[in-house]
């Protein structure tokens, strides 16, 4: 459990019971060992046309929001940045989905200055059954202030719940991303 001074995690007082010095764990990443996990989880569809607002997948290490919307005709899997690069920026999606049937996919989206803003759909077919899936993201951009997605790759894995359990405010869904 969190607050807005400690957001959620497991702490360790470094300090004494009278003057606490709260330090985070678990949550630490090296390029030798360690990860960061994100996750978001909920009941009912996130429906653009329906109009079900819910949580997205936020990775500020890989400067990437992740949820499942819908055009007016189909479903999908889309990204998007969380700011905006300063020169084109390519992603790469290579994945795994399987339910009805099983599809394995590459998708290259490329991100600009000006529609790094925009969801764009992620692979293959859109679905129309529940789906489990699996993506390996990487992105090829090299910012030079703060977090750089440049040094990072993404595991990314969940379940749609998209027609199961009788109606579409039941639908279970996950998104969960391993930052190492």
């Amino acid at each position: 459990m969190g607050n807005a001074a400690l957001p959620a995690g497991i702490y360790v007082n470094l300090g004494t019971p009278i003057i606490p010095v709260w330090t985070r764990t678990g949550q630490s990443s090296t390029s030798s060992e360690g990860s960061k996990i994100y996750k978001t989880k909920y009941r009912g569809r996130n429906s653009i046309l329906q109009n079900y607002p819910k949580p997205t997948l936020i990775v500020p290490e890989m400067n990437i929001e992740m949820r499942f919307g819908e055009d007016a005709t189909d479903n999908y899997l889309q990204v998007r940045l969380l700011q905006a690069p300063a020169v084109n920026v390519s992603a790469r999606l290579l994945g795994h989905w399987q339910g009805h049937t099983h599809n394995s996919y590459g998708t290259f989206l490329t991100f600009t200055p000006t529609n790094w803003n925009t969801w764009q759909n992620v692979g293959g077919i859109p679905w129309n059954f529940e789906w489990g899936y699996y993506y390996v993201i990487s992105t090829d951009e090299n910012r030079l202030i703060g977090i750089n997605p440049f040094n990072y790759t993404m595991n990314m894995y969940g379940l749609c719940g998209y027609g199961t359990y009788g109606s579409s405010a039941a639908e279970p869904y996950t998104l969960a991303a391993e930052v190492f």
